[in-house]
């Protein structure tokens, strides 16, 4: 699970964001903090990887916040709710490593989107040791090919989680049993992602004749 604060003044809105943590199910609730100093403090105690951060005009204390964060080595990737749209604004928070924003009032389906960047771009830098051009991508991003959303039913956790299992064996071609096998999924469901990864041109499949038996469609890297 991905550990998380949440920076917030306003009770209301404090709720509904940990009630999407919760619903979430891949985050684990460190502390909602309505004092950015109290906030800045825990964090340095005990860093965490996502901070919601709060962020409205006029007194621009979640602003000052994150630029304290930076100057004291905090990490953490920061999702920032903001009550307007304004270019400068946007910009500064880009400029100090915000990796999402939310425009208050923003939808339950947009914040789960944000979660679910947030936890995939973790897990693949947590996971991972070395990257290649595709899984820069996939971690800026948050998709394999570019930026966008994958097809329906397709989840990019999965998707990445199979593709790794690839990517580990670069000179080997795989069955569809052994990556279901390695994903812990079955293998109906392993046969839906391969097929996408094929069609998107990340990898090839071939056919294995030499079974004794039928033959076996094999994977690999493109």
């Amino acid at each position: 699970m991905v550990s998380v604060i949440v920076a917030e003044s306003d009770d209301p809105a404090a709720r509904a964001i940990r009630q999407q943590l919760q619903e979430s199910g891949r985050f684990e609730l460190r502390g909602v903090f309505a004092d950015g100093r109290e906030a800045l403090e825990h964090l340095c105690r005990q860093p965490a990887e996502l901070v919601i951060l709060a962020v409205r005009p006029p007194d621009r204390t979640g602003e000052v916040l994150l630029q304290r964060m930076r100057a004291a080595g905090v990490g953490s990737a920061v999702i920032a709710v903001v009550c307007s749209a304004e270019t400068e604004t946007l910009r500064r928070l880009l400029g100090l490593g915000v990796t999402d924003c939310l425009i208050q009032p923003f939808s339950a389906a947009r914040f789960q989107e944000a979660l679910q960047r947030c936890h995939f771009r973790q897990a693949l830098l947590r996971d991972t040791e070395s990257l290649d051009q595709i899984m820069v991508d996939r971690i800026l991003w948050g998709m394999p090919e570019r930026p966008g959303r994958v097809c329906k039913g397709i989840q990019e956790e999965t998707l990445a989680r199979i593709y790794d299992i690839l990517r580990r064996s670069p000179t080997e071609s795989l069955s569809c049993l052994r990556v279901s096998e390695e994903a812990g999924l079955s293998q109906v469901t392993v046969r839906g992602y391969l097929r996408h990864l094929r069609e998107k041109g990340l990898i090839r499949e071939s056919i294995d004749y030499e079974t004794g038996g039928r033959p076996r469609v094999l994977y690999c890297l493109a």
